[in-house]
């Protein structure tokens, strides 16, 4: 599976890196790193056709101990291990994985509208004012046309 599948299949957007490859951002973002897309935690393709990687990026040396004892435990490899960041290799099939990669990294998926809420929003557009509707041809409301 490649990220752009992966990407699709869990309603999320890929962005490209300055090296142009595909990743998926989240929104935890060190406040000490320049505002690129590669400085925010985020999924990538590992390369091996098998794995994909997380990149986290976190304040604290207790917050990356909290977030490495938490992926050992759901399954994922440890690849670079640093003070406050590192990576780890998860399997993207797996959900219990891909779910704690999504929430340590704080990657939000795209909502889907149930039924009964687009019924909802439908009803809620009906009653809404029409204001933005033109009640007249253009050229009326202009003066365009209107002999003088």
């Amino acid at each position: 599976m490649d990220l752009r599948t992966f990407a699709e299949k869990h309603r999320v957007k890929t962005r490209r890196d300055s090296c142009g490859e595909d990743i998926i951002t989240g929104s935890r973002i060190p406040k000490d790193m320049p505002k690129r897309v590669e400085y925010a935690c985020h999924v990538y393709d590992h390369g091996d056709g098998q794995r994909f990687g997380l990149l986290l990026l976190l304040k604290t040396k207790q917050q990356w101990t909290h977030a490495k004892k938490q992926l050992v435990a759901s399954g994922f490899t440890i690849k670079q291990n640093a003070e406050t960041e590192g990576t780890a290799l998860f399997n993207p099939q797996d959900p219990a994985q891909v779910r704690l990669a999504f929430k340590l990294a704080r990657i939000n998926p795209k909502r889907v509208m149930s039924e009964a809420q687009r019924l909802a929003l439908t009803k809620a557009r009906a009653k809404l004012p029409q204001t933005l509707a033109p009640e007249a041809p253009l050229s009326q409301n202009t003066g365009e046309g209107q002999a003088a």
